[in-house]
């Protein structure tokens, strides 16, 4: 695990800094719209989820709409960036109409950490280019699907583990509403 996501998942689920986590949730990135600006000639469409009780903001990019052979593929790319450690994560995904007339399904889709396509390379370039300068690390699927030991994901389950892309991104253990 990073050390520096270590020492903050420490910081707030062992030594319990609860006050840390909800002010950091409450701080406004003032560099969001900058990037947005960056963006927004570079893909069909860009949506904004943040909230001052949430860990993270997320955006979706909608990258762009290909149609080979008659079948229409729209490329997204999500960008989660953490308000509590400065670190971010990208998934590039696919979803496409389902040509086959055995289908069990309507769409086909997928996601990764590596681009689908050239227009999701260029996002993802311009986004870890333009984090980097704002001292903001990359993580990649592996490092957020790492169980983060003896931290549950709800308190009040014996079963459940906590990711790290649970503590940094998500408020499983609605600190935010307390």
């Amino acid at each position: 695990m990073n050390q520096t996501i270590k020492e903050i998942v420490e910081k707030v689920y062992v030594q319990q800094d609860f006050e840390f986590f909800v002010s950091s949730c409450a701080k406004k990135n003032d560099f969001i719209n900058e990037l947005l600006e960056v963006l927004k000639n570079k893909c069909e469409e860009i949506d904004v989820y943040t909230s001052t009780s949430e860990p993270a903001i997320e955006i979706r990019i909608t990258v762009n709409t290909s149609n080979p052979k008659g079948i229409k593929i729209v490329y997204t790319t999500i960008l989660i960036i953490s308000k509590i450690v400065n670190s971010f994560y990208i998934q590039h995904e696919f979803d496409l109409e389902n040509p086959d007339p055995d289908r069990m399904d309507y769409n086909l889709d997928s996601f990764r950490d590596e681009p689908y396509n050239k227009q999701q390379f260029k996002i993802e370039e311009t986004i870890i280019d333009f984090l980097k300068n704002k001292d903001y690390f990359r993580l990649r699927y592996a490092e957020i699907e790492e169980v983060c030991p003896q931290i549950r994901k709800f308190r009040d389950e014996q079963e459940s583990q906590m990711t790290v892309g649970n503590a940094i991104f998500m408020d499983f253990w609605e600190l935010c509403n307390e």
